[in-house]
C-alpha cells in the first residue's frame, strides 16, 4: 500500500537551501516528487528559486541523469556543454524549456531584479529509486554543500 503522498502542493513543501562548494550562489528548492518523499521510483520534480543579483551556482554535471528545466519567472541565460571548455550560452525567459543531456555541464544565470523560478525534472538513466539528495551529491565535479549535509 502506498504510504507516501500521491499529490503534493508547492505551498505545503518546506524549502531547502542548496549551494555548491566554491560558489557564493545558492538556490531554494522544494521537492514536489522524489523517491524519498513521494515514493516515486525514479522521477524527480523540484521547484527552484534564485535570489536576484546573486552569483550563480558553479557549473556542474550529473552522472547518468538527464535534466529539464522550465522557466516560470525571470530572464537570464542557460550555459550548457559536454565539457566546461565548450559551453554555449542560450537566452532564457518565461516559457523556455531547457534540456540538459546526462553528463552535460550546465549553469543557469538570472539577469535583472526579478527572481528566477524554475520547474526542474530529473530523469535518471541508471539511478532507479535514487533521490534528489543522492543524485545531487553524485556530481561529476562539484560537491554539494547544503542542508542535506547537516
Amino acid at each position: 500500500m502506498q504510504d507516501k503522498p500521491l499529490v503534493t502542493y508547492e505551498d505545503k513543501v518546506k524549502p531547502i537551501r542548496i549551494a555548491r562548494k566554491g560558489s557564493t550562489g545558492s538556490l531554494s528548492i522544494k521537492k514536489l516528487m522524489d523517491p524519498e518523499d513521494t515514493g516515486s521510483i525514479s522521477g524527480i520534480v523540484l521547484i527552484a528559486e534564485s535570489t536576484p543579483n546573486q552569483e550563480p551556482i558553479t557549473p556542474h554535471a550529473h552522472r547518468d541523469v538527464e535534466e529539464s528545466m522550465y522557466v516560470i519567472t525571470g530572464h537570464g541565460k542557460a550555459i550548457l556543454g559536454s565539457t566546461i571548455e565548450n559551453m554555449k550560452t542560450f537566452p532564457i525567459r518565461p516559457g523556455a524549456c531547457i534540456y540538459i543531456p546526462a553528463d552535460y555541464y550546465h549553469i543557469i544565470e538570472g539577469e535583472g531584479e526579478e527572481q528566477m523560478k524554475l520547474v526542474i525534472s530529473y530523469f535518471p538513466t541508471d539511478k532507479r529509486g535514487k533521490s534528489h539528495r543522492e543524485i545531487a551529491t553524485e556530481l561529476t565535479n562539484v560537491p554539494l554543500q547544503d542542508e542535506y549535509q547537516r
